[in-house]
C-alpha cells in the first residue's frame, strides 16, 4: 500500500473513501437528538433514514458532501507556527523542576512569558487550570481570564446549563470590542465515542443553533480505542465521521465546501495511555494529506505534541516529527507550545524550546530565491580569482543574516568554547523562561466589562448554592 510513507496508487485512496461511504450507509451514526434527526431528514429526504437508533446516510449523499471539497484549495507554500496552549493539569516550575498546582500568579506569569516570546496572538486556553473555585464553573472562568488578558478562548462548554451564562459573557465581550457575538464566540463539542453524537453534545449544539451561534464539532479518536487499530480502518472511520459532521454543518449552517483534517492519534495498548508522539500519527497525517492533495481539498493535520513528561530529546523528536512531516507535505507545521504529557503539563522551559523549534521550521518554510544576486556568479568569480573564502566577501555580509538562521537557544559554538560553561539548550531555555516570567501583564478590558463578566459568574454560582 505504501512506498515509504506515501500512497502509491489512487486505488488505495478510493477503497478508503468507499469504505467511509459504506460505514455511513450500513453502520450509521447514533444521534441522540430527535430535533437534529428531523432536520437532517427534512434537509436530505430519502437520503437520511432512521433504522432502530441509528441514522443511515446514503452513499450518494456522502459522496456529494465529500466532492464539495474537490478543487477548492490551490497548492501553497507550507507554514510553521507555535502557540502556547494551556489545559487542565500541572505547572512544571522552571526554578526547582517540581510539578505544581496552578495559582493565579503562575497563570498570569505564564501568559506574560507566552506573549513575550510569541506576540499577542500566541496563547490559547481551554478550561481553566486554577483550583480555587468550583470545577463546574471553570468554563466561565476560562472566558473571564481569556477576555481579560487577551488570550485565545478554547471554547469549553461542559454543562448545558452553562450555555446561557457563556453566551451572555461572549455578548458582554462583543460589546467591549465592538464586534458581533458571532465573530468572537468560540465553543466546541466532540464525538467522544465511535459514530455517536451524544445527548449532551447534541443538546449544546442545538441550544446555540437556536440562539444564532455556531458551535464547532470536533473528533477525539485514537487507534485501538475509538477507531480500529489498523491504519486503513482508522482512516476510513475518521473520514466517515468527518463526512457526518459535514452533513450536519450543511443542514444547520448551509456549508457547501468540505474540508478534510487529520485528528487521529493512538493509544498504548499496554497502558491505555492516549499517545500523541507515536510515528503512526505521522503516517495517518500523511495518508489523509495524500487524499486532500489528490482532490485538491483544504486540509489540516494535528501534531506538534509529545508524550514526554520533561523537556528533552523525547519531546523534541515527537513534536518536530509531526510538525516537520506536515511541512514536507505542504501544510502547517504546528507546535503546541509548552505542552508535555500530551496536554497534562505546561512547562515554561518547553515553551521557550518550542518557540526556538518553530523558528527553525519557519526557516525551512521560507525557502530561497533564485535570481542573479542569489546565484552569485560575480562573487564566485571574484573569490576564486583572489583565492579567498566567501566568509569575508561583501556578498556574505549583505545576505548572511537573511540566509542563515541564527538560533537563540540552540548551540552555535565549537566544543572548546562550549566546554567553558557546559550549558545545554535546556539550561539556556530555563534561564530565558525565568527572566520572562517576571514580565508584567495588564488587563485588556475595561473595569466595567470585567465587573459585568464577574457578575455573570457570581449569579451562576448563587444559582448553584455557592
Amino acid at each position: 500500500m505504501y512506498n515509504g510513507i506515501c500512497f502509491t496508487a489512487r486505488s488505495d485512496m478510493e477503497r478508503i473513501i468507499q469504505t467511509a461511504y459504506a460505514i455511513l450507509e450500513q453502520v450509521g451514526v447514533c444521534v441522540e437528538s430527535r430535533e437534529l434527526i428531523e432536520i437532517l431528514q427534512e434537509t436530505f429526504p430519502s437520503e437520511v433514514t432512521l433504522k432502530s437508533d441509528r441514522l443511515l446516510f446514503s452513499a450518494s449523499l456522502s459522496e456529494r458532501v465529500f466532492l464539495s471539497g474537490e478543487n477548492q484549495c490551490e497548492s501553497s507554500a507550507p507554514t510553521a507556527s507555535c502557540r502556547c496552549e494551556i489545559y487542565e493539569g500541572y505547572y512544571l516550575d522552571p526554578v526547582d523542576g517540581a510539578y505544581k498546582e496552578w495559582t493565579e500568579d503562575r497563570l498570569l506569569s505564564y501568559f506574560a512569558l507566552a506573549k513575550a516570546i510569541g506576540g499577542e496572538e500566541s496563547v490559547h486556553m481551554l478550561g481553566c487550570p486554577l483550583q480555587n473555585f468550583p470545577a463546574a464553573l471553570k468554563p466561565l472562568y476560562e472566558k473571564l481570564y481569556c477576555f481579560q488578558y487577551g488570550i485565545g478562548c478554547g471554547g469549553a462548554l461542559w454543562d448545558t446549563a452553562l450555555c446561557g451564562p457563556i453566551l451572555e459573557m461572549f455578548s458582554v465581550y462583543a460589546d467591549e470590542v465592538g464586534k458581533p457575538v458571532s465573530q468572537v464566540f468560540s465553543g466546541c463539542i466532540y464525538l467522544l465515542t465511535p459514530l455517536k453524537l451524544g445527548h449532551v453534545e447534541a443538546e449544546q449544539l442545538m441550544w446555540f443553533y437556536h440562539h444564532g451561534v455556531r458551535v464547532g464539532i470536533g473528533i477525539l479518536a485514537s487507534l485501538g480505542m475509538s477507531v480500529p487499530v489498523t491504519l486503513a480502518g482508522a482512516i476510513a472511520e475518521h473520514l466517515a465521521e468527518q463526512l457526518f459532521i459535514g452533513i450536519i454543518n450543511c443542514a444547520l449552517f448551509g456549508d457547501r465546501v468540505f474540508h478534510l483534517s487529520s485528528d487521529l492519534s493512538c493509544a498504548d495498548l499496554r497502558t491505555g495511555m492516549f499517545q500523541y508522539g507515536r510515528p503512526e500519527q505521522v503516517i495517518l497525517n500523511n495518508a489523509l494529506a495524500d487524499i486532500a492533495r489528490a482532490y485538491r481539498m483544504g486540509f489540516h493535520a494535528h501534531g506538534g505534541l509529545t508524550d514526554a513528561k520533561v523537556p528533552g530529546f523525547e519531546a523534541g523528536v515527537q513534536k518536530m516529527g509531526t510538525a516537520m512531516a506536515n511541512i514536507f507535505r505542504g501544510h502547517d507545521g504546528y507546535l503546541a507550545g509548552g505542552l508535555l504529557s500530551v496536554d497534562e503539563v505546561c512547562s515554561p522551559v518547553q515553551l521557550v524550546l518550542d518557540r526556538e523549534a518553530a523558528n527553525y521550521l519557519k526557516r525551512i518554510c521560507t525557502g530561497f530565491p533564485v535570481d542573479q544576486e542569489s546565484l552569485a556568479l560575480e562573487t564566485i568569480r571574484e573569490c576564486v580569482q583572489e583565492d579567498i573564502m566567501f566568509f569575508g566577501s561583501e556578498h556574505t555580509v549583505l545576505h548572511g543574516r537573511e540566509t542563515i538562521w541564527c538560533p537563540e537557544i540552540f548551540s552555535c559554538h565549537m566544543f572548546s568554547d562550549w566546554s567553558q560553561t557546559k550549558r545545554s539548550d535546556v539550561d539556556f531555555a530555563r534561564e530565558k523562561a525565568i527572566a520572562l516570567l517576571e514580565e508584567p501583564i495588564c488587563s485588556q478590558i475595561s473595569q466595567d466589562c470585567e465587573r459585568r463578566l464577574r457578575n455573570i459568574i457570581v449569579k451562576e454560582s448563587k444559582k448553584r448554592g455557592g
